[in-house]
């Protein structure tokens, strides 16, 4: 639910972007009613709770550097749409993290691919839960061409 405030800190402090007053007014309440409809899970962990924060920093830095990307001139003359854009930084977004991946779950690789290979269950699902993601995050990116970083992590949200 802190995505939308971390993208307007940001948006208004770290790129520049003015986040007008509607907006600024509008934030406690989305996160307010995205609060109120968890009330009920009492039971988490401090652990999750910072990680979930972490990502949605990182969700909002995206944003923000997605917006100021596609606002670079000659960039659509380069790139060609809004999807290779998406496209682009999704690679390179799984080539930076492989490393953290093979430091943190390497060991695990081999007892993967079995279950991988073995198991359509699970490969059905990964593909798939793969596919939906990708196709998400693309229409968000989209999305974000059309507002802003703080518009987009409002419906995020």
């Amino acid at each position: 639910a802190a995505e939308p405030a971390f993208a307007a800190v940001l948006s208004q402090f770290v790129y520049n972007k003015p986040v007008s007053k509607a907006k600024w007014l509008c934030l406690p309440v989305i996160i307010g009613g995205v609060i109120l409809a968890s009330v009920k899970e009492l039971d988490f962990a401090v652990s999750a709770l910072v990680s979930a924060c972490i990502a949605n920093l990182f969700a909002a830095f995206k944003g923000n550097e997605n917006k100021k990307l596609m606002e670079t001139e000659g960039l659509k003359d380069r790139m060609g749409s809004v999807g290779n854009q998406f496209a682009l930084t999704t690679i390179l977004g799984f080539f930076m993290s492989l490393p953290f991946v093979f430091l943190r779950e390497g060991n695990k690789l081999g007892e993967f691919v079995t279950l991988f290979k073995t198991n359509p269950v699970i490969s059905s699902n990964l593909i798939a839960s793969g596919l939906w993601f990708y196709g998400y995050n693309e229409l968000a990116t989209m999305t974000l061409k059309k507002t802003g970083a703080v518009t987009q992590s409002v419906a995020n949200t």
